[in-house]
């Protein structure tokens, strides 16, 4: 079985947006999402970052949150 895929916008907790919509698999999980982040923001040493979803922090991969959320009506933080 292969993994969907979500256009996902990431901002900060202020509503600072980095960078544009991507598409990445539902099954991405937080450390690959921090990856991707991270190499987004150029850091030169890996920060920890949360991520949410309406508020919800997201602590597996996005598909166990979308499963239970409509994903039209979602935001990415």
């Amino acid at each position: 079985m292969t993994a969907g895929h979500l256009f996902v916008q990431f901002q900060s907790a202020d509503g600072v947006v980095c960078g544009n919509s991507l598409s990445i698999p539902t099954n991405s999980s937080v450390q690959q999402l921090n990856s991707l982040l991270n190499g987004l923001l150029k850091n030169e040493e890996p920060l920890p970052y949360s991520f949410s979803i309406e508020e919800k922090e997201l602590v597996s991969n996005l598909g166990e949150v979308f499963g239970t959320m409509s994903a039209s009506s979602s935001g990415v933080r």
